[in-house]
């Protein structure tokens, strides 16, 4: 993630922030759960697979709604602006969606959004 926050261009380093973990997460998994909100805007902008799924069929939303880290919210509006709303209503392996993620969290805020 330092890479994208410095803004190296991933061209010039033969990364490929799309890259997956053993259990399907990618860089911009990674970024919600630690998060780093301006590192996920800076991998959207650097041209992320918004859409990539774990194995669970989880895209990074549902870390990013069900997470007690404050500042979600308008990250959450910046992505369904860029991304669109439909990335947010996606439902994971257990048909489960981001609003019930944001429920189970306590997001009340978030969920209030969704």
């Amino acid at each position: 993630l330092r890479l994208f926050s410095s803004k190296v261009e991933p061209d010039d380093t033969g990364c490929d922030m799309d890259e997956r973990m053993e259990d399907g997460r990618t860089g911009l998994h990674v970024a919600w759960m630690l998060g780093r909100a301006g590192s996920v805007r800076e991998l959207i902008e650097a041209g992320a697979e918004v859409r990539a799924k774990d194995e669970k069929r989880r895209t990074f939303m549902y870390w990013a709604t069900a997470a007690s880290a404050g500042g979600y919210l308008e990250v959450l509006r910046y992505i369904a602006e860029t991304c669109g709303e439909e990335l947010l209503r996606e439902k994971d392996e257990f048909d489960r969606t981001c609003a019930l993620w944001a429920s189970a969290g306590g997001q009340l805020e978030v969920l209030r959004y969704l």
